[in-house]
């Protein structure tokens, strides 16, 4: 099955019987490193770039209580080119969320190229990232593994669309071929789409209109059965309604790879210049296995 779908909707008693969403958790501390340089970042922290700064400080994490099976995704890296890039905030309505902002001054990170900017949390650190050494479990996805992830993401009504293409969710191959595609949430002009695994690079389906979900909290879920074979599976909810659903292809290459998250904002600047965009992103939760049970309602 391959296109856009809406034969499945959650009920509320898969998404409202679950508990409340507690906010307030906090992960151990963490060692992290690029290579040589390794850092301690104290307990619920993530340690930040800033790289137009000269690095720092931590960021403090946005973490909920596990729920019903579900987890908060733990971020390690954040790549950002000023401090507050990224900050913890009490978001639209009250919750606690992570506030993510481009501007046209931005620049793209170190030995990246184009004029693509970021202001991204990962699941790995660039060393592990490169598999130069071994991240935590938690934090990588492996051939033949499936989960479900979860999180809310409010879009301000100006948020620009005058630049070629923003991702804002990406299940990422570590550095090698794109072939089969990434699992990404993008926006390109007006629209909101998902790349689709199991087809070639930048092959984009269609879920939303900008406006359909920009000035409310919009609740996304992603689910994946990691193939390199025939068995691969991906699906995406937009609350609870799914709009996206490819099966029987490989959605990841062969090999020894690791497979990690990337959320938050990147983008494509244009030559002349893009506005100043805002995003506001609620915990990511992930729930591993072929059931994602009672999804917890976010924000």
């Amino acid at each position: 099955m391959h296109g856009t779908v809406k034969d499945v909707v959650w009920t509320t008693d898969d998404v409202g019987a679950a508990p409340p969403v507690e906010y307030g958790w906090q992960p151990p501390p963490q060692t992290v490193g690029g290579g040589a340089t390794v850092w301690t970042v104290p307990a619920g922290y993530i340690h930040q770039t800033a790289w137009s700064q000269n690095g720092g400080p931590d960021i403090r994490g946005v973490y909920a209580k596990p729920n019903s099976g579900w987890q908060s995704m733990v971020w390690r890296w954040a790549d950002t080119m000023r401090s507050n890039s990224i900050r913890h905030v009490t978001g639209p309505g009250g919750d606690p969320a992570y506030r993510v902002e481009l501007a046209p001054t931005d620049g793209p990170s170190p030995g990246t190229s184009g004029n693509n900017p970021r202001a991204e949390l990962f699941s790995v650190d660039p060393a592990e990232k490169r598999r130069t050494r071994p991240a935590p479990v938690g934090s990588v996805l492996r051939d033949g593994d499936e989960y479900w992830v979860t999180f809310a993401l409010y879009i301000p009504t100006n948020f620009p669309t005058n630049h070629r293409w923003a991702t804002l969710f990406q299940r990422k191959i570590q550095d090698t071929s794109r072939s089969p595609s990434w699992f990404t949430l993008n926006v390109h002009g007006t629209t909101l789409d998902v790349s689709v695994p199991g087809n070639t690079p930048d092959v984009f389906m269609p879920i939303s209109t900008l406006s359909e979900v920009a000035g409310h909290w919009v609740q996304f879920t992603g689910h994946e059965k990691l193939s390199s074979g025939s068995g691969g599976l991906a699906e995406f909810y937009v609350n609870g309604a799914r709009k996206m659903s490819v099966s029987g292809k490989p959605t990841v290459p062969s090999g020894d790879i690791n497979f990690h998250f990337q959320y938050g904002y990147y983008r494509a600047n244009k030559p002349q210049g893009t506005g100043v965009g805002v995003l506001y992103y609620t915990p990511m939760l992930i729930k591993r296995g072929a059931s994602q049970g009672i999804v917890p309602a976010l924000p």
